[in-house]
């Protein structure tokens, strides 16, 4: 329903004595809800544009919470170099032509991929 008693779709359509637009009912539209949400994140997008990729990140974020604990980036003096420096030496095994990790054997991708997430995690928490 609109504020003054008028279809927020029709503008001047006054409402019936059911409280429905006289124009809804006759085409037997249905009343269509408002979400101010356009302005925010589509975070759906993730698993709609790379859900392999999440996947992929997903196993190597698990390998680092078992080997180090959860959350313990967080924790790691000097991250900013540090998380960079992991990343790099990622990005170089990559260009040398190794696709998975030696250790984790995991995708050198996956691993930038996570490197790079906790340095942006960092800066916009930083904000």
């Amino acid at each position: 329903m609109g504020s003054m008693g008028y279809c927020e779709r029709h503008g001047k359509s006054p409402f019936n004595r059911f409280g429905r637009c006289e124009i809804c009912e006759i085409f037997d539209i249905k009343p269509v809800g408002v979400k101010h949400d356009q302005d925010k994140p589509h975070m759906n997008l993730l698993f709609q544009e790379v859900p392999n990729a999440l996947v992929e990140v997903s196993r190597a974020l698990r390998m680092g919470e078992l080997k180090y604990g959860r959350e313990n980036w967080k924790k790691v003096d000097n991250l900013e170099d540090r998380y960079l420096a992991a990343l790099l030496r990622h990005l170089v095994a990559i260009q040398m032509g190794e696709k998975q990790d030696k250790e984790s054997g995991l995708s050198h991708l996956a691993h930038v991929a996570v490197n790079a997430m906790f340095l942006l995690d960092y800066e916009v928490g930083k904000k």
